[in-house]
Order: structure tokens, then C-alpha cells, then sequence
């Protein structure tokens, strides 16, 4: 039986031992891309801006309400198929054909803000959903961003990040998000009390530092100048570069707004998956001062089958961090992993909100941490606050 931290059964779930009943259903990550290419062409075709606001609807609206209807999936992948999964081309093709609609739905929206005259609400309905498609497509370069030993994946990886202008992710996320996550040294792992708004100051503004370092670091080591061609971020802040001054010379003015708006959106909707993904959780520190191994019970998680199927299994994140390089479609989902109450999407919506937030999702860190404050990752500036709220569930500080 399948069960969550709060007590709550998932037995009325059924749980299956293959996983081939996902296979097509992945397909579901190109939609965002087609939707946002689909609600372009729309527009152009008939002048009404209101269609670029469609992705942005169905994403924050939709993606639950399917969540809602197809319910949970806690099925994993037998031993026996796991091999013939991972070994099935399928599901790379998948990756390649999200990093190919992608660019051409951004491509395409470039366009059709620049080409039509529609009042300047619809023109930010436009910037804001490929914003939001680029920070899905983000989901993909992570997947295949972790492939490190196939040149052509990691090759991808920096194409579909390149989108966004960021394309240093894959460095700080392999190298310091994977050994650092849940500890208070993570730029990534929200901290109990932070809120989302600055959070994402303090992710986005550490990451771009942090990455820098580690391949300064990286090739110093390797004997060479950190100005060197083998410098990644450099590889893709040049297709950026490239991508963007191409959209500004053929297009024009109007391309700034967009392509400030919709590269500051898509980090927005990745600092919202890793303000989700650790919210609050604490690896313990031991006497060395190290810190724990890392467990499953370390990552929030979700079984909703829509957004899953939609995000690559990347709500199956414990599994994720337990084993990095293991490919998406037999991602496995643990017996009492941390759960949020719905799938990444709605949560997103609710952290919006930070009051609604924590009074829905303290509690869940407080019992999962058994009612122990100095066991949980908390924001520094509000330590005293959070103490005096629950110190009668924590007791007496230590």
C-alpha cells in the first residue's frame, strides 16, 4: 500500500506493476509548446488577441482540473520492464521533439507579437505563455541535462535552456543543487517562512553566481582560462545572444519587452518547481558537521497523473534525487514520500499567495519534521516567529 506522510490511504489507487500504459501519455509534454504555437496562429489568423492568453489559462486552470478528473498514479515499472524502458528510443525522441516545438511555438510568437496590432493586454498575454512554455520546456533540458555522457542529449539540453537565457542550469543543478539539496547552503530549497517572491530573488541571483564559479573552478582545474571556448556557460549565453539579437533585427523594438518578459517568466516558473520541490526539508546535520545522506523523504511529491504525464515525472522527485541519472519514464514513486496535496500546477497557483500558502503547507513540514523545529530548514528571519507560533506542537527550543 501507497501512503502519504499525512496518514492519508492511496489504496483505492490501483497499483500496477508496468508502466507501458504511460508510453503515448508523455506525448502530453508537447503540449504546452503546441498550444502556445496553436493560440499564435490563431491570433494571426484572426486578429483576436485574446487567444494568447490560452496557454496561461490552461496551465494555472486546466492542468488541475484534468488532475482532478484522471485522479492519481502510483504505478511503477516492473524490474523486468525497466530495462526495455530505458533502453526504448521512444522516449529520448520525446525530449528532441519537446526542444524542436518549443523553439519553433517562441519563434512563432515572436512573430505574431510583432505582426499584429491587438491592444497591449493580449501582446502581454503572448509574452507571458511563451514564458510559461519556456519554463515547461525547462523540464526537458533538466532530463536531458543530466544525461552527461551522451553528447547529444547534453547537446540539447543547452539548446532548449539557451531559450530562456538560462543556460547555466544544468551546471549548478548537477553539480550543487544534487549535493546540496535540503541543507540551508542550497540556493534552491525553499526554506520554511521564505516566500515564494523571495525566494526567487535569492534562487535566481545564486544560481547565475554559483554556476560561474563552478565552471571557472571546473576549468581551472582542467588548465585552462575561464574566457575558454570549453566554457559552457559562455557556449550558451552565445546561443542566447545569438537567438535574441537574430528576433531584435528582424523584428524590432518590440522583441524586448518580449524576450525580457518571457525569459524572467520561464525562470519564474522554475524558481516556483524548486520553491515546491523542498519547501522546508532539513537533511539533519551530524556531529562531523556534515550532513545526512540523502533519502526519499527529503523532496515533496506528487502522483497526479495529468501533470506528471505533462512535466515528465519530474512530481516523482524523490525518485529523481535518489537516483539522478535515472531516465524519466521509470521514475518510481515510494511508500510515504512527502506529498503536496495537488500536482505542481496548483500548487504554483497557491504559492502566489504566501498567507494561504504556509497555513496549508507548514503544518505538512511540521509533522513531517515530528513536530521538531530544529529539524526543519527554516528561514533565519523568521526563526523567532515560527517558534512562537508553534511552540506548543515543537516544545521548548534547543
Amino acid at each position: 500500500m501507497v501512503s502519504n506522510l499525512d496518514g492519508q490511504s492511496l489504496a483505492g489507487d490501483r497499483i500496477v506493476v508496468a508502466a507501458g500504459n504511460r508510453r503515448y501519455g508523455f506525448l502530453l509534454s508537447w503540449m504546452s509548446p503546441l498550444l502556445l504555437l496553436v493560440s499564435a496562429l490563431l491570433t494571426l489568423a484572426s486578429g483576436n488577441g485574446a487567444w494568447l492568453w490560452a496557454l496561461m489559462l490552461s496551465a494555472y486552470f486546466g492542468v488541475p482540473v484534468f488532475d482532478f478528473i484522471f485522479g492519481r498514479d502510483n504505478s511503477n515499472p516492473s524490474p523486468m520492464s525497466e530495462m526495455a524502458l530505458q533502453q526504448d528510443q521512444f522516449y529520448v525522441y520525446v525530449l528532441y521533439g519537446c526542444v524542436a516545438l518549443h523553439w519553433i511555438a517562441f519563434l512563432c510568437t515572436a512573430y505574431v507579437i510583432a505582426a499584429v496590432e491587438v491592444p497591449w493586454f493580449y501582446l502581454l498575454g503572448g509574452m507571458l505563455s511563451a514564458g510559461l512554455s519556456n519554463g515547461i520546456a525547462v523540464v526537458a533540458g533538466h532530463e536531458l541535462g543530466h544525461k552527461v555522457t551522451d553528447n547529444n542529449q547534453s547537446l540539447a539540453a543547452r539548446i532548449v535552456l539557451a531559450m530562456s537565457a538560462f543556460g547555466h542550469y544544468s551546471i549548478v543543478h548537477n553539480n550543487d543543487h544534487h549535493r546540496l539539496v535540503a541543507t540551508p547552503q542550497d540556493h534552491s530549497s525553499a526554506r520554511m517562512g521564505e516566500n515564494i517572491y523571495r525566494f526567487f530573488l535569492r534562487e535566481v541571483s545564486g544560481s547565475f553566481r554559483r554556476a560561474w564559479r563552478l565552471q571557472v573552478e571546473s576549468l581551472h582545474r582542467q588548465g585552462r582560462s575561464r574566457w575558454s571556448l570549453q566554457n559552457r556557460m559562455l557556449q550558451t549565453t552565445a546561443m542566447t545572444g545569438i537567438a535574441y539579437g537574430a528576433l531584435l533585427l528582424f523584428f524590432g523594438v518590440i522583441m524586448a519587452p518580449y524576450l525580457l518578459i518571457a525569459s524572467v517568466f520561464a525562470w519564474w516558473q522554475l524558481s516556483s518547481a524548486s520553491y515546491v520541490e523542498h519547501y522546508g526539508l532539513l537533511r539533519t546535520r551530524q556531529t562531523d558537521g556534515s550532513y545526512e545522506r540523502w533519502q526519499v523523504r527529503h523532496a515533496w511529491n506528487s502522483n497526479y497523473r495529468f501533470s506528471n504525464l505533462m512535466l515528465l515525472q519530474v512530481q516523482r522527485h524523490s525518485d529523481h534525487h535518489q537516483h539522478p541519472s535515472r531516465p524519466y519514464q521509470i521514475l518510481r514513486a515510494y511508500d510515504d514520500m512527502p506529498m503536496m496535496p495537488q500536482g505542481y500546477p496548483s500548487m504554483f497557483l497557491l504559492a502566489l499567495f504566501p498567507p494561504l500558502w504556509f497555513a496549508l503547507i507548514d503544518p505538512r513540514v511540521l509533522r513531517w519534521a515530528g513536530n521538531d523545529l530544529e529539524k526543519i530548514n527554516i528561514d533565519p528571519g523568521h526563526r523567532d516567529r515560527l517558534y512562537a507560533r508553534y511552540a506548543t506542537a515543537a516544545g521548548p527550543s534547543h
